[in-house]
Formats: C-alpha cells, sequence, structure tokens
C-alpha cells in the first residue's frame, strides 16, 4: 500500500514538472494573460491557487481537461467568458429576454448601450455564434457597429469562424509585449486590449480584430498553415521572416483582406501587402475569403 501512494505521489510530480514545462515552452501570444486577467470583471471568479497550478495542473470539472485549456471550465455548457460564474456549474447568469446572451454581458441592459448596438450583438451572435462583448472599456457606438459591418457585410460574412466564439474588447493593458491583442485557441475568444491601443481610433481596433479573428482560421486550414509556414516559403518573403508563425499566418489573411475590403484599418502597419498578395499562396487565401 505504502508502494503504491508512493507510485501516485511521484507520478502526479512528474506529470506536474512536465505541464510546467510545457507551458513555458508555449508560444507566448497564446498566453499573455495569468488565470485572473483571463476573465471579464464582472464574473463571479475566486481564485486560491497559484498562477501556475490554477493554469496548468488544476481541473476543475474533472473531464480531463486543466482549467487552462477547458473553454468550460465547469462543465455546464457555458464557455467560461460567457458564464457569470466559471467555476460554478449551478450558476451561469439568466437570460431574461431570451436572445441567447447572458444578461450580465448584454448591451439591452447597459444603460449605455443604444438600440443599434443591441441590435448588432444579437445579429452577431444569430447570424455566426458570435458573442461581442465589452469590460470595462468605453467605446463608441462606431466600433459596435464596425465589428458587425465586418462580420457581417464583407467578405467574411461567407467565412465560418467555427473556432471563433468570443470577441471581447477590454481595459487591458499588454505591458510584457506591447501588443493590441490576442487570440484564445483553447477558449475561443479574440481579446482586444483596448488600453493597449492607447486611443480609441477605429483603424486601431479594427485592424486587431481582423488579425486575431483570422487567428481562428489556422485550425481548419492547417495544410495551408503548414505550406505558409515551411521554411523555403518564409524565405521568399524575407520580409516578415522573424514572425512568429501563427502570427504570420494571421499577417497574410489581415493583408489580403485589408487590401481588398473598404474599412478603415492602421495603413502603416500593412505598407506592404503586395508581399502577401503575390505570393505564391496568396490566390489561396483569396480564395477562402472569398475574395472575388
Amino acid at each position: 500500500m505504502h508502494g503504491h501512494m508512493v507510485m501516485v505521489i511521484h507520478t502526479k510530480l512528474v506529470i506536474f514538472i512536465s505541464v510546467i514545462l510545457v507551458s513555458c515552452g508555449k508560444n507566448n501570444s497564446q498566453d499573455t494573460f495569468s488565470i485572473k486577467d483571463k476573465f471579464l470583471s464582472n464574473q463571479k471568479v475566486e481564485i486560491f491557487w497559484d498562477d501556475i497550478l490554477a493554469y496548468n495542473f488544476i481541473d476543475t470539472d474533472d473531464d480531463g481537461t486543466v482549467d487552462r485549456y477547458d473553454y468550460d471550465i465547469d462543465n455546464d455548457g457555458v464557455l467560461n467568458l460567457l458564464d457569470l460564474a466559471p467555476f460554478d456549474k449551478t450558476v451561469w447568469g439568466e437570460d431574461k429576454n431570451q436572445n441567447g446572451i447572458t444578461d450580465f454581458l448584454d448591451f439591452r441592459f447597459k444603460e449605455d448601450k443604444t438600440e443599434r448596438e443591441a441590435e448588432c450583438q444579437e445579429d452577431l451572435l444569430r447570424e455566426k455564434q458570435i458573442v461581442y462583448v465589452e469590460d470595462d472599456v468605453d467605446l463608441s457606438e462606431a466600433h459596435t457597429l464596425s465589428v458587425c459591418n465586418i462580420f457581417l457585410q464583407t467578405s467574411m460574412k461567407n467565412i465560418p469562424f467555427r473556432h471563433l466564439k468570443v470577441i471581447a474588447a477590454r481595459d487591458y493593458r499588454d505591458s510584457n509585449f506591447g501588443e493590441y491583442g490576442d487570440y484564445d485557441r483553447y477558449w475561443y475568444s479574440a481579446n482586444l486590449f483596448i488600453d493597449s491601443m492607447m486611443t480609441g481610433h477605429l483603424s486601431k481596433f479594427n485592424t486587431t480584430l481582423v488579425h486575431e479573428a483570422f487567428h481562428s482560421l489556422e485550425i481548419d486550414n492547417y495544410k495551408l498553415f503548414m505550406e505558409m509556414t515551411s521554411k523555403d516559403f518564409r524565405y521568399s518573403i524575407s520580409q516578415q521572416a522573424e514572425i512568429d508563425d501563427h502570427e504570420y499566418f494571421a499577417e497574410a489573411f489581415s493583408s489580403i483582406y485589408l487590401y481588398y475590403e473598404n474599412i478603415e484599418y492602421d495603413v502603416l502597419r500593412y505598407e506592404e501587402q503586395e508581399i502577401f498578395i503575390m505570393s505564391p499562396l496568396g490566390e489561396e487565401i483569396k480564395n477562402i475569403l472569398k475574395i472575388k
């Protein structure tokens, strides 16, 4: 019995150390937040564990997936960022008007939101199965309507975003990497760091939104991702050779999309769009984006 207990403890220790090492080796762009920062400010979240433990070792619902990589931590059928109490499977939040958006996120229950913004939020959920939320940020109606314009009026309306379920504009600054946003492939969320943008300029907002959304297409286009990030192809586009593979994929899609679509964006960030457009795989990207 004693030997069995020692073996169990040893096994758990090995797993714990292995998980930490794997975490340390992951791409930083996928792990920007601490575990506390990942949640929205008005969610009911109490975390008593060390960040590393909570990220990579604790499995709240015992479903075999640790919380860091579990899109539904309490296994109540509601995505973490849409759940009022993501660690309590008995509480997920009311939906009084039954529009599919829990009340603590619903623009119809926000005094500073207009009818047009509330309709936009509902349209985005109904047509794309994506919920747009704002967390302690003071953004204009133009920002909300721009989200709907991009996803419902441009070529994006024809693209299935199977791995993007939440777009969260957040009062957050990425002090470590100076980025404007990130995409969490495990929680199916695109996070826009409004405080990092320093201003409410629509161009930076749109540019970041588009870029992070295109990260979610990588999973469904993995063969293309491997072709694009191969050594031979990357060297043929030397100006972008230092970009991380995942960022490179999103930059390529963003460059081509923004070149053809009539939306306001950060022009200085995409001065070399022709590099991607004229690349060997540029036409294939256009076909995926359904750009004629």
